[in-house]
């Protein structure tokens, strides 16, 4: 998956990675990770109800941080995932 940071703040694109890498390995930032199963369902934190309004495609203003809030890169990162998987499926 060929996803662009669209960050210029070096904060913000370094946080926008590390939510993609998440992503890809299915963290616990993201995820709920059960011992006997693994990744299972999405994690109920702050952060990553951030990640997953942006990846269910919820638009501004309905549980999404302003831009200027670092939670929104976790909202962007979902957005960029979902169209990315959406664009794969397309294809």
């Amino acid at each position: 998956m060929n996803i662009r940071n669209p960050f210029r703040d070096q904060v913000k694109r370094t946080q926008f990675d590390k939510v993609l890498l998440a992503y890809q390995q299915k963290k616990s930032v993201l995820f709920l990770i059960r011992p006997d199963i693994g990744p299972c369902g999405r994690a109920g934190n702050g952060w990553s109800s951030c990640f997953w309004a942006g990846y269910d495609g919820m638009v501004r203003g309905v549980r999404v941080p302003a831009k200027n809030l670092p939670a929104y890169v976790f909202y962007a990162a979902g957005r960029a995932i979902r169209a990315a998987e959406d664009q794969q499926v397309a294809a």
